[in-house]
């Protein structure tokens, strides 16, 4: 099997997500950056299925470090309740993935944690 992207963030694909609940934090994994976001709505499915989609804005990410293009980051995060809502939807393997995406290539959605990480390296 051949991996793309960040070690961390496939790693963090395969962990248990979990269970989401308005105003908790997540973090969308793209191929090597990590975007902080507040889950705003949560739908849960049938009768003791639990939640199948949530909804997410992206958060404001202020860098606190100074480092500039450097490795070394850390943010303070702020919710944003101008930016565009995304939808996850929980996939047969556990994962959240981007609604209307495929499984195997769909964006992954971390619950229970912001992180934010930027790649300078592309």
């Amino acid at each position: 099997m051949q991996l793309y992207g960040n070690l961390m963030n496939r790693i963090d694909e395969s962990r248990k997500p979990e269970t989401p609940k308005v105003g908790m934090g997540a973090t969308i994994l793209m191929y090597s950056d990590r975007h902080p976001a507040t889950i705003v709505q949560v739908t849960f499915g049938g009768l003791g299925t639990g939640p199948t989609e949530v909804c997410i804005q992206e958060d404001k990410a202020i860098r606190t470090d100074g480092n500039t293009m450097s490795e070394s980051q850390s943010y303070l995060y702020e919710p944003n309740a101008e930016a565009k809502r995304r939808y996850f939807t929980r996939r047969k393997n556990g994962r959240w993935i981007e609604k209307g995406a495929s499984q195997k290539n769909g964006t992954v959605l971390m619950i229970g944690y912001r992180d934010k990480y930027h790649d300078y390296g592309f």
